[in-house]
């Protein structure tokens, strides 16, 4: 589901709103530099779940 937000809420406002209609996202990104942080945080991640694809399963228990 997506939701429009106004502008002008503050971070507050935009907490309240979500607690008081019972959904909303598990991480609440309250301005532009969080969002891009998480971003930047969610790319580095998957390049390095992608940089051990060949390594992860030379761990794995014999079924």
């Amino acid at each position: 589901m997506t939701i429009a937000y106004e502008v002008a809420k503050t971070g507050a406002e935009v907490i309240i709103s979500q607690v008081v209609a019972g959904e909303g996202p598990l991480r609440l990104l309250l301005s532009s530099d969080a969002h891009a942080y998480a971003t930047a945080k969610v790319a580095a991640l998957g390049a390095n779940v992608d940089a051990t694809v060949l390594s992860a399963p030379a761990t794995d228990f014999a079924s």
